[in-house]
């Protein structure tokens, strides 16, 4: 599991639709870090799984 302790916290459905989650700062800003390759999430910057997903040269 890669947040088994759920460190990251987006929200809860019980609590706030699921499109007020991701359209959430912290879950928007976490996938355009996603998307252009930058870890904006400090539990995100310390994970070795994004590295399966680099291109090598």
């Amino acid at each position: 599991m890669l947040d088994q302790k759920a460190m990251i916290n987006l929200g809860n459905v019980k609590e706030k639709s699921l499109m007020e989650i991701i359209n959430s700062e912290r879950f928007t800003a976490m996938r355009t870090g996603f998307l252009n390759g930058v870890l904006v999430e400090e539990f995100c910057q310390h994970c070795s799984f994004t590295n399966r997903f680099r291109k090598q040269a």
